[in-house]
């Protein structure tokens, strides 16, 4: 990302890989699986067609039993190649009501994936 992007956005992002539901007027709901997110935002793969402008309700997974609802639209969509495994859309998310709680979940989770990634990595040197 550039330093123009970083600095267009309204709110910093923490990588945060889980899972999430994302249903348009027209159906779902549809499987996803967040990669980043902010208070305002949300950025994640989904195999389900989009297009700039959608209404979307999300529901992000929080834990085994915990999902957090959010409404907003899509902002942006890229088409994926096949390397991508199911997911053929990454898609940006605009959340109508910014989500404090969002935010805090998102560093929560980007912090435990952090150390279990350096657990992995130590483990194998």
């Amino acid at each position: 990302m550039s330093s123009e992007q970083a600095d267009r956005r309204r709110a910093p992002r923490e990588s945060a890989y889980v899972a999430a539901e994302i249903s348009v007027p027209s159906g779902g709901p549809h499987l996803a699986v967040v990669q980043d997110a902010s208070s305002v935002g949300v950025r994640l793969l989904t195999h389900t067609r989009l297009t700039e402008g959608d209404a979307v309700s999300l529901a992000v997974q929080i834990d085994g039993e915990t999902r957090l609802p959010l409404e907003g639209h899509v902002a942006r969509v890229e088409a994926l190649d096949d390397d991508h495994g199911p997911w053929r859309y990454r898609v940006g998310l605009e959340i109508d009501a910014p989500s404090d709680e969002l935010a805090e979940h998102a560093a929560a989770i980007h912090a435990r994936q952090r150390e279990l990634y350096a657990g992995e990595k130590k483990g194998r040197s």
